[in-house]
């Protein structure tokens, strides 16, 4: 069938600039930039200044010869980096403490880095004074994994914000801090918001890239510093979200800026209930995510969402990634045994609107997921899709009258118009994986009359198309688990297949 083409709906953070080829983003288009510190910039060899490239002259450095850490090649990715060996080396950059000092006083810092070495606590940055013993506030990696942004170190009162897991890979993180509250951004996600700030005790006058530096110096960082802006007031959310995608392009490539976000709708085939065969594909970091219940965490592989050990989306998000190089936030409301039509239903639920609940939850679900999406991350929203993979608890139940071929075709057609009605902002294309067989033995014919239907679908509605046809073939390929469910090598290649063909329309 042809290949229907449709303009993709964008979704961005609506107050970024936009930025010709000619005239690429940079920090300082953002006001109250005072120091932006680009070693990338820098040639090879023991580093004594950083130079401050916001034109305030804020330059970060060390006259100690002993303390002076490298900038390298390759330090982050393929750029030159600052390399801080961990026992005694850090920058020194002074002019920043006195700006920025204050409990009622708004700062933003955004930073690429990467530690060397993990199971030791080690400073990244601190702002502090040069006697007392209260650090004012500092950003490090924990030796008990993970990372902390923190102030009052030695109080009891103090407010710790822990997030990540502690690791050697690259990452960029944007604090921001309000005053009495701080917001964190780490690789992309808003890892903390509007976290509540204890009240500092000190006069800050010190500002270091590497350690703890006041009476002692400690907690040196092991690791590489990438690029670092710094500005004198709170970054707004759509500020935070051009700057963070400007250093994770350019520091960070398993940290996406762009995403498709993607919802997998429909019944157990959809979910996955694959357990022998082909294991599915490992999905690597900054690959796919998967949102629930107001959170986004990582795909790794299989299980995914309500997947009997496996499903076809790691093949499917990888492919989609090969093929668009996007990334995708996954939502899974596949629910096994349910209807298209509510007269088909025989208790696990229908996807007819106002009459099951699915529709509805799912519908919920992701409009939730863009609001998230939107607020609480720097990711721009390329286009909106639904995958669905259903038709077998009709196939079973045609009955000539309230559930035929006909009925199920304009009963997808509808779905497909709903979905794109009440989705905010649309949804770019409903992709449908072709009912399969069945190992039955009986009613195969009904099975292609559902598969007809999903063509008649495909054919009425431009914003729908088949993706995948070859499931009708598994029974003899050896690729059913029983008389109904895929293995997990013909989930793979359910999901491999169908998104190199949902990425060409």
């Amino acid at each position: 069938m042809p290949i229907k083409k449709i303009n993709s709906i964008r979704l961005g953070r609506g107050m970024a600039p936009v930025k010709s080829a000619s005239s690429p983003f940079t920090p300082k288009d953002f006001s109250n930039l005072i120091f932006w510190g680009k070693p990338q910039d820098l040639a090879v060899g023991t580093l004594t200044t950083v130079p401050d490239n916001s034109g305030q002259a804020n330059d970060a450095s060390q006259s100690t010869v002993a303390s002076k850490p490298a900038i390298i090649t390759t330090g982050i990715g393929t750029k030159n980096a600052i390399d801080f060996d961990g026992t005694d080396d850090y920058l020194s950059c002074n002019n920043l403490a006195p700006i920025i000092d204050g409990n009622d006083q708004a700062w933003s810092i955004h930073f690429a880095f990467k530690a060397d070495v993990t199971g030791v606590t080690q400073v990244i940055f601190s702002l502090g004074d040069a006697v007392n013993t209260k650090q004012y506030m500092w950003f490090a990696a924990l030796s008990t994994g993970g990372y902390r942004f923190a102030k009052q170190n030695d109080d009891p009162n103090r407010v710790n914000v822990d997030f990540g897991t502690s690791d050697t890979l690259e990452h960029v993180v944007s604090i921001i801090h309000k005053g009495t509250t701080t917001d964190i951004w780490f690789d992309g996600l808003k890892v903390a918001d509007g976290a509540a700030q204890d009240t500092p005790t000190i006069t800050a006058s010190l500002f270091s890239f590497g350690a703890f530096v006041r009476n002692t110096v400690a907690n040196y960082f092991n690791g590489k510093l990438g690029e670092v802006a710094v500005y004198s007031r709170a970054n707004t959310d759509a500020e935070v979200g051009a700057i963070h995608r400007y250093l994770a392009a350019g520091w960070v490539s398993a940290v996406p800026t762009t995403i498709d976000l993607i919802m997998g709708a429909g019944q157990s085939n959809m979910e996955g209930r694959g357990l022998t065969g082909d294991a599915s594909p490992a999905v690597s970091r900054g690959v796919a995510y998967r949102y629930a219940s107001s959170a986004l965490t990582a795909i790794t592989g299989d299980p995914v969402g309500g997947a009997l050990n496996a499903s076809c989306v790691p093949a499917f998000v990888n492919q989609w990634k090969t093929s668009t190089n996007h990334s995708t936030i996954y939502i899974e409301q596949a629910t096994s045994g349910t209807a298209l039509l509510a007269a088909a239903d025989i208790g696990n639920g229908n996807w007819k609107k106002g009459v099951g609940t699915l529709y509805t939850t799912a519908l919920n679900e992701m409009n939730a997921a863009i609001t998230h999406i939107l607020a609480k991350t720097t990711f721009t929203i390329n286009s909106k899709r639904i995958l669905w993979a259903q038709g077998e608890r009709e196939a079973l139940s045609i009955n000539g009258t309230t559930i035929t071929a006909a009925l199920y075709q304009a009963g997808l057609e509808e779905l497909v118009d709903n979905f794109d009605a009440d989705v905010t902002g649309g949804i770019n294309h409903f992709h449908i994986f072709e009912l399969g067989a069945h190992n039955l033995g009986t009613g195969e014919t009904d099975w292609a009359a559902i598969r007809s239907a999903q063509a008649g679908a495909d054919a009425a509605r431009a914003k729908a198309s088949i993706i995948f046809t070859g499931c009708k073939n598994f029974p003899a390929q050896s690729k059913m688990e029983d008389d109904f469910h895929y293995t997990r090598t013909g989930l793979n290649e359910m999901g491999t297949q169908g998104a190199i063909a949902a990425a060409a329309v």
